[in-house]
């Protein structure tokens, strides 16, 4: 696969011969690989090159092949089609489990309390030790508002997609509202639309009645 970049460097002879090689070659879309470990976990990796009109300019992925008690002792890469593919690096953590299920619950004393929700709203408690990130599992846009004890504070977009407020130390209401981008303009204008709408059938109507003879009935 050559990107834009990679192809650039190439000589003309050598672009030529490419293309002479591979004439009848479709334009890579998508590069599909398969990540599987010795334990019996596979994931599936979707790469879209920067060229391919569904790039979303991600070009780092982790595949979480799951925890083994005795370990992974393989892990294969299988690759969807024939090209030349490159990666700047690939390394293997191996996380250790050990009071996971301490930490678990920890998190979850955190967590939103008296949770809400309500139609382009979502309402609850939260309290805590000390200042926090609070994570909640919806997905991130623009156009949330967050409020903590009634006052606006920045809405973070936190673990990649969900919604986050940094939350002090104590108990504090938590609220966060939707509102569409552009809304308020987009009503604007309909009613702006509406009035010249109105205008113009009531000047159309005042044009019609100053034309002479307009109301008068044809004649055979």
């Amino acid at each position: 696969m050559y990107d834009e970049a990679r192809w650039e460097k190439l000589t003309l002879q050598e672009q030529e011969t490419f293309k002479k090689r591979y004439r009848n070659r479709l334009d890579v879309q998508m590069a599909e690989i398969t990540v599987a470990s010795s334990g019996g976990v596979k994931k599936v990796i979707e790469y879209f090159p920067p060229d391919s009109s569904f790039s979303s300019d991600r070009h780092d992925f982790i595949a979480n092949l799951g925890y083994y008690e005795k370990g992974v002792k393989k892990i294969t890469l299988t690759f969807a089609g024939r090209g030349i593919y490159t990666f700047d690096s690939m390394k293997i953590y191996c996380v250790p489990m050990s009071g996971y299920e301490k930490k678990i619950n920890k998190l979850k004393s955190n967590q939103l309390k008296s949770f809400r929700l309500k139609n382009d709203a979502i309402y609850g408690k939260s309290k805590a030790d000390k200042d926090r990130i609070l994570c909640i599992a919806v997905p991130y846009y623009e156009g949330w508002r967050g409020y903590i004890d009634k006052k606006e504070v920045e809405v973070l977009c936190v673990n990649e997609h969900y919604l986050g407020l940094l939350v002090p130390a104590g108990t504090h209401d938590i609220e966060l509202h939707y509102v569409r981008p552009y809304q308020k303009t987009g009503y604007v204008l309909s009613l702006i639309g509406i009035a010249a709408f109105i205008i113009l059938l009531v000047f159309r109507k005042l044009i019609v009645e100053r034309v002479p003879g307009h109301d008068r009935k044809t004649q055979m």
